[in-house]
């Protein structure tokens, strides 16, 4: 073992000492023994053993869930285990109840992920974009565990830092079985971190590989006691500063009273400061956990998880958010699976194809700021048909980019890592 290897062994025992003698006041007791690795098996763990996957934070296991049903329909929920780095994406595995084992990831020293891997018994890990720790995938190794990433993805900062602490990170690095990757961008900024090109795969995105057939329209309408008979307007995954920009907009534009309007910030703990500025610029706020048949108010800020892509179901308009300011943008591929014209801001650096895509087929409409989205909200009422058409181009380039998933589960069966 590296000097810096060792050096970064010691470091993490003693700060897991700390952390567990001295947690911080958002961190409770059952948190820090998940992190160790302690919890209750809900279900037996079969003697074939488990399929591990795991998914960083909430967006990653949002992502994972096509692939999750697949697993589940061919091997079965006892045989899947889910983790997640975050406690919001724990909480999602969770709902969506695909997997029969569900945990946080546990703490990469070796004596915590030994006591783990007896406990769980897997027999492959599947790690869902980019998540390389230094020592997780060369200790699996040793324990004749293979890994690999799937739906990968890398961006350059990342790419950076892993070529600068490279000691710390080649053990596990050169443990990867594999690497499947979404673009051929992707393969490279891979291969520049080490990965040999043979173990590397072009198979597209998950996030293309939408399911929605759990899906209820009307059942959602219910729920957040939206009419059939008034355009809804979802703001989804918006950030600081961009409720602001778009509140200006739709307010010169008079449009407004005009839509059923929907907030959906990306973190839950800004609630209250978009309550705080959407109040003092006179409107009546409803929040979603409050909705009970009606909606008592100009505007629902949804202050529940896992509610957008619902919300996108019964949207006649979108935008996605973080894309107003450099934040890289989010998924605008969530609302075109439901046929739903979506609109953009000009930073969305961190889905670049999905971005190329739409633009190449006619099907994105972007904005840089108020004055560009207002005349876009007042156009949509004065044309509301070219605004369907965009929509339905948007489905059309989705439906074009899917198949990820069943490649990926190919692949892996091809490898004689999954039974067939």
């Amino acid at each position: 073992m590296s000097i810096s290897l060792s050096l970064y062994k010691r470091a993490l025992s003693i700060a897991v000492g700390i952390f567990e003698l001295f947690p911080p006041r958002r961190v409770d007791r059952q948190e820090i023994q998940l992190r160790k690795g302690i919890f209750e098996l809900s279900n037996c763990v079969p003697a074939s053993g488990t399929i591990w996957v795991h998914g960083a934070s909430l967006g990653e296991t949002l992502t994972l869930k096509p692939l999750m049903k697949r697993l589940n329909r061919r091997y079965g929920p006892e045989r899947l285990l889910a983790t997640a780095t975050t406690t919001d994406g724990l909480k999602q595995i969770r709902r969506d109840a695909l997997a029969g084992h569900s945990t946080l990831l546990p703490v990469e020293l070796p004596e915590i992920l030994d006591t783990f891997i007896d406990k769980m018994n897997p027999r492959l890990l599947l790690i869902n974009e980019t998540e390389i720790w230094p020592l997780l995938a060369s200790h699996l190794a040793r324990r004749g565990i293979p890994s690999g990433i799937i739906n990968g993805r890398i961006n350059k900062r990342t790419v950076r830092f892993l070529n600068l602490f490279k000691k710390l990170f080649q053990d596990s690095i050169s443990a990867l079985s594999f690497v499947f990757v979404q673009s051929q961008i992707y393969s490279k900024r891979f291969e520049s971190i080490g990965i040999s090109e043979k173990r590397i795969k072009v198979l597209g995105s998950f996030k293309f590989d939408y399911d929605c057939e759990d899906i209820n329209p009307e059942s959602v309408r219910s729920k957040f006691g939206l009419s059939a008979d008034k355009p809804v307007l979802v703001l989804g995954s918006t950030h600081s500063d961009e409720e602001k920009t778009l509140i200006e907009a739709l307010s010169s534009s008079g449009t407004i009273s005009r839509f059923q309007l929907v907030v959906v910030p990306r973190h839950l703990q800004r609630i209250e400061e978009v309550r705080n500025l959407l109040a003092g610029k006179g409107f009546q706020i409803q929040l979603s956990s409050e909705i009970s048949s009606s909606v008592i108010g100009n505007i629902i800020l949804v202050n529940q998880q896992g509610c957008l892509k619902k919300l996108y179901s019964v949207a006649d308009l979108a935008f996605v958010g973080g894309s107003l300011i450099p934040r890289g943008g989010h998924n605008m591929l969530e609302p075109a699976a439901f046929s739903v014209p979506v609109i953009t801001g000009p930073h969305t650096g961190n889905f670049t194809q999905e971005t190329s895509r739409l633009k190449e087929n006619e099907a994105l409409i972007t904005a840089s700021n108020a004055g560009e989205l207002s005349r876009i909200f007042s156009d949509f009422f004065n044309d509301r048909e070219k605004y369907r058409i965009f929509g339905m181009r948007a489905e059309s380039v989705l439906k074009k980019l899917a198949g990820a998933t069943d490649r990926t589960i190919d692949s892996l069966q091809e490898m004689s890592l999954l039974p067939r």
